[in-house]
């Protein structure tokens, strides 16, 4: 699982940073001015490597967790998906203040799904995480689907039974 997490500036603070894990610095996300798009510095050498060019663009992390997030329109699904090495994932559902998931495109069997968290462009606007789905071993389904139609079969037997003892006792009376 990876997790790739990037926080906008507000209307009052100039820079916001991006910890790893272990709480160590990795970039500086500075705004030159109160209107001016943002801009991601690594945090040791200062090299820019994110400069916003749409109001809706979402941040590019060109590090070993690559993550390429994009809109073109502001409630867009259509256009909404992203890149996470070399995997394109393509929109499934959007709600605009929590969870969206994605399917992979260019995976077999759909077997990678990832989530992505847009809250506010004041807040947390990104939050990427991609990991496999779970896969079943061969022949589990079909295991599942017996014990599920037995489990139904004995439920059934047991609750004819118990009609069959009331019927008994109201015979009796």
């Amino acid at each position: 699982m990876v997790e790739y997490r990037i926080y906008s500036d507000s209307w009052f603070t100039r820079t916001k940073s991006v910890a790893d894990s272990q709480g160590n610095v990795l970039y500086d996300i500075k705004r030159k001015g109160t209107f001016s798009r943002k801009h991601i510095e690594n945090h040791a050498t200062g090299e820019i490597l994110w400069q916003q060019k749409k109001k809706w663009e979402f941040a590019n992390e060109v590090d070993h967790t690559l993550v390429n997030v994009e809109r073109k329109k502001r409630f867009s699904g259509d256009d909404f998906g992203f890149e996470y090495g070399g995997v394109s994932y393509k929109w499934v559902a959007m709600s605009r203040w929590s969870k969206s998931k994605y399917k992979c495109v260019n995976c077999n069997n759909d077997q990678q799904v990832a989530e992505f968290q847009y809250k506010h462009m004041s807040k947390t606007f990104g939050f990427v995480t991609v990991h496999p789905m779970p896969q079943w071993p061969v022949g589990l389904t079909e295991l599942l689907i017996f014990t599920v139609v037995r489990l139904i079969e004995v439920q059934r037997e047991e609750d004819a039974g118990t009609a069959a003892k009331a019927g008994d006792s109201a015979g009796s009376a």
